[in-house]
């Protein structure tokens, strides 16, 4: 599913066309892991009562669901500040970004940021090399002394924000607007029925135990 590209900056449309392809494939990469943590954040960081409700409908699912989001963005996260080639392959990366451009103003201030994010986001890339692209043995065997960096939502956060100012150096409309996963059925739409399930479900015993009396 493509998010919509945003509307671009007057900085991007002054640019060659090779670099609105670039960022326009970023953009959306971008746009759908924002997508991605914002769903996240709905489901686990709204509230206690949020919490309780998704244990007692299907916690199991939901705790599997939980771990599956959270690996996904932090590994989508080091794909987006990777190397600009793995093994003689390129890959699609912000860090392509400041050769792209030919203003060497604009080539410089996008280095800087990009420098920025590969230290904001250099626990994410430790994640995906040591568990989520590979298994480092002397961490999966407990190996005295191996240990990987803990994470909490804010390292996430601003890792995020690390990736979305590179790109807003383009396009300063990057990160605006209300975010379009919610037009698909989001989040707060699975919350809302299983609110109305539990409701439900609280009913019948209700009725079932005044048919009893």
């Amino acid at each position: 599913m493509n998010c919509p590209v945003g509307s671009h900056g007057s900085v991007l449309n002054s640019l060659d066309p090779a670099v609105h392809e670039l960022y326009d494939a970023l953009y959306q990469q971008q746009n759908t892991l924002d997508a991605k943590w914002q769903e996240f954040r709905k489901l686990y960081m709204h509230s206690e009562e949020r919490g309780q409700l998704l244990h007692r409908t299907a916690d199991y699912f939901f705790g599997l669901l939980k771990m599956v989001l959270w690996q996904d963005v932090l590994l989508h996260t080091a794909k987006l500040i990777d190397s600009e080639a793995t093994g003689g392959k390129a890959n699609l990366t912000v860090r392509r970004l400041p050769s792209a451009v030919s203003d060497p103003a604009l080539s410089s201030r996008l280095a800087s940021l990009v420098q920025t994010a590969k230290s904001k986001c250099a626990v994410a890339r430790e994640w995906r090399h040591k568990q989520l692209a590979h298994l480092d043995l002397n961490l999966s065997l407990g190996t005295a002394g191996t240990t990987l960096t803990e994470v909490d939502p804010s390292i996430i956060e601003d890792g995020l924000a690390s990736i979305r100012a590179i790109l807003s150096e383009l396009d300063p409309t990057v990160g605006l607007g209300e975010p379009w996963v919610s037009q698909y059925g989001d989040a707060e739409r699975l919350v809302r029925y299983l609110e109305h399930g539990v409701e439900y479900e609280e009913e019948r015993r209700r009725s079932r135990r005044s048919r009893s009396t």
